[in-house]
């Protein structure tokens, strides 16, 4: 008897941790998405040559993922070509 509470606490334990691994997943996911619907639009203002509101559709995306590698890294690369616009 004591066996099988064992057991069934045991396996309580697996789909608990199982169940939260697929949740992180899930949010890691999400996040990805976002992030990419977000430089996706902000390459369609650059396509047509809408610099500004590339800019600040990247802002915008800054300030929901705020550490966000390729967010940066868009970002900086379309406020340097704006500067070079102003000289």
């Amino acid at each position: 008897m004591a066996f099988s509470m064992v057991g069934g606490v045991m396996l309580l334990l697996v789909l608990i941790f199982y169940f939260r691994m697929v949740d992180n997943r899930n949010s890691a996911r999400q996040r990805k998405s976002q992030v990419q619907h977000w430089l996706e639009k902000a390459e369609v203002f650059e396509s047509v040559a809408d610099d500004k509101n590339a800019l600040k559709t990247l802002e915008q995306a800054l300030a929901a993922h705020p550490e966000e590698p390729d967010l940066l890294e868009k970002a900086k690369s379309v406020r340097l070509r704006l500067a070079q616009e102003d000289h």
